[in-house]
């Protein structure tokens, strides 16, 4: 039995240096909004601007985790963390989940507090503040746009500021109804609609964020079709111990036991299976080969897939 080793330099670093500044950016933005829009919700005693606010707050916390992650990339292995600090970004899009849900029982505790004792707050200060917020948010969601279609990472701290924008659009329209029907109980009913967006917009981070925590299969890898894939290369007469796992959310590690028919054209099988590899985006593989007949030295065959 031989063992290969393949490691792919790709693009990602330049991925990051481009994401690091997207956020950087983002960061200063929304910070001087945030203050803009808290101390507005305070002075004219508005729930859904400070829901909003908070809500914000919990984005620039997100977006400054999910910068700590790009940055721990650059990061060289150490003998500890041989595979370097990439896992850094699952673990920030898993607390950019949990910051989500922070938020969304912040904003139903505020909403719930405005809906016992009633203040009706005026309507177009509410408007003006988040029209600005609609042109913030807006602007940093289409600044983090082209970063969320390759990283998880990114794509939290993407739908996060998307969310913001509708949370805008909803809270100008609940300032131009109190403005028309001064009714007390729209500003936190607006809230709670902005609760539930919020809810739902982050429960696909948390469960994709969950998932690459736990090692499991990327959502974009399909573990039978790679397989499929592999077992169609001439030579190769079957894959087995076949594993696939995140080492961060844009970097993705294969193992697997290759059985070849003819030991003599292993490496011309190896630069096959390779350039199969690259073509799905796994730049990072183990390949053990076995020939036909040789047992697997897999002591529980079970966790093998065939």
């Amino acid at each position: 039995m031989n063992s290969e080793h393949h490691h792919g330099h790709d693009g990602h670093l330049h991925h990051h240096d481009a994401d690091a500044f997207r956020l950087s950016l983002a960061i200063l933005v929304n910070v001087a909004f945030v203050a803009a829009e808290f101390a507005a919700g305070l002075h004219w005693k508005s729930s859904g601007l400070t829901a909003d606010a908070g809500h914000n707050l919990s984005d620039v916390g997100g977006l400054g985790v999910s910068l700590l992650a790009v940055l721990m990339t650059h990061l060289p292995p150490t003998k500890r963390f041989s595979y370097g600090f990439h896992k850094g970004t699952v673990l920030a899009s898993l607390l950019n989940a949990a910051l989500l849900l922070t938020a969304v029982a912040f904003i139903v505790t505020e909403c719930v507090e405005r809906l016992l004792h009633p203040v009706t707050p005026p309507g177009l200060p509410i408007i003006i503040v988040a029209a600005v917020g609609i042109f913030v948010n807006g602007g940093t969601a289409l600044l983090l746009e082209h970063g969320h279609s390759h990283d998880l990472n990114m794509k939290g701290a993407y739908l996060h500021m998307l969310a913001d924008t509708l949370v805008s659009v909803g809270v100008v329209v609940s300032g131009a109804l109190i403005l028309l029907t001064r009714w007390q109980w729209l500003d936190p009913l607006i809230g709670l609609v902005i609760a539930t967006i919020i809810l739902c917009s982050s429960m696909g981070l948390l469960k994709e964020s969950v998932i690459l925590a736990l090692d499991g299969v990327p959502a974009k890898f399909d573990l039978a079709k790679v397989s499929s894939q592999l077992t169609g290369i001439e030579g190769v007469e079957n894959i087995h111990h076949l594993h696939v796992w995140p080492l961060g959310t844009t970097r993705v590690a294969l193992t697997a036991h290759v059985v070849i028919s003819d030991e003599s054209r292993r490496t011309i099988i190896l630069k096959s299976v390779n350039a199969c590899l690259h073509e799905l985006g796994i730049l990072h593989s183990t390949l053990e080969f076995e020939t036909s007949g040789t047992p697997c030295r897999c002591a529980a065959q079970r966790e093998c897939l065939e």
